[in-house]
């Protein structure tokens, strides 16, 4: 999907009144990279979620795996979107990740943009093994219908899988450092770059020494899999 087709999928399942807490994640190279190392945390995610692709990487990965050049959804981008639709459908939602000043700052802005949208609760990202379950306890009391959840993979997922009977909520929609952006801690790429799928070069100019040593790692080890899969398919 794209991100219009994705952000009218999300919003249909938040809306839809469940309460089975299904963990959505954006498939990147990186974070598919990572996931493919527990392949128990993927196939519960893969099982009981959804996965979206996003990213030129996993563009580059589906091709290569012989799928053509697919459509992605970028999480930051359908934000706007999302909040904007929970406002007007009274959505609640909840808000998890990030540093406590970053998430303040975020909190702030999107109540700024979205005067709206009802946030019925929020927490940092930066959680105790026991302070999980008072956390989850809080999302389930607080009647939100989306659980925001920005802090990382594969933290984020597998918090999603592990807590999802007890969360209360419809989804779990996994975001990354979307609230990073939000507060302006890190720019966005420019609009022309953004449709280009170029981000990825303004990310790795602005973080070279975080982001460079990843992307040499997981973007040739997904294209080396799918070309392998690609194989292996055309021998069957």
């Amino acid at each position: 999907m794209d991100v219009s087709e994705a952000t009218g999928w999300l919003m249909r399942e938040v809306a839809s009144g469940r309460r089975d807490a299904m963990p959505v994640v954006h498939a990147n190279a990186h974070n598919l990279h990572l996931l493919r190392n527990r392949p128990e945390l993927l196939h519960k995610l893969a099982s009981r979620g959804r996965l979206l692709l996003e990213g030129i990487g996993m563009k580059a990965v589906a091709h290569a795996s012989g799928l053509g050049w697919r459509r992605d959804a970028n999480g930051t981008d359908m934000a706007s979107d999302v909040f904007w639709r929970c406002a007007e459908l009274d959505v609640p939602v909840y808000l998890l990740g990030g540093q406590p000043s970053v998430l303040d700052r975020s909190v702030a802005r999107i109540r700024a943009l979205h005067p709206g949208l009802e946030i019925a609760g929020a927490h940092h990202g930066y959680l105790t093994a026991g302070g999980e379950a008072q956390v989850v306890r809080a999302v389930r009391a607080s009647g939100a219908a989306l659980l925001v959840q920005g802090r990382g993979c594969p933290f984020q997922e597998d918090f999603s899988v592990r807590w999802a009977d007890e969360l209360g909520v419809g989804v779990v929609w996994n975001v990354g450092g979307l609230f990073d952006f939000v507060a302006g801690v890190r720019p966005r790429a420019p609009l022309w770059m953004r449709r280009a799928r170029m981000e990825w070069m303004f990310r790795m100019a602005l973080e070279p020494r975080r982001l460079a040593p990843r992307s040499l790692v997981s973007f040739p080890a997904l294209v080396w899999a799918a070309a392998r899969a690609r194989e292996r398919l055309g021998a069957a």
